[in-house]
């Protein structure tokens, strides 16, 4: 599979509307390796997929609790 470059990324981005991301499960954000994408839109991609998800606000919490 190839990455997705930068520019490709932020187009992807510039394209959708917020409410179109689906967002990131419980089991995906166990399951899979993700980097941020948008810290203040709470995207992230999934690195296995390339996909775009959401970064639901309380898995934030949860980072943060656990110390990530």
């Amino acid at each position: 599979m190839t990455r997705r470059t930068r520019r490709r990324l932020e187009s992807d981005l510039d394209a959708l509307e917020d409410d179109e991301y689906a967002p990131l499960t419980v089991c995906e954000l166990l399951s899979y390796e993700f980097e941020t994408v948008d810290k203040e839109a709470g995207v992230v991609r999934v690195v296995e997929t390339g996909e775009l998800r959401e970064f639901p606000p309380i898995f934030e919490s949860l980072g943060e609790a656990v110390g990530e």
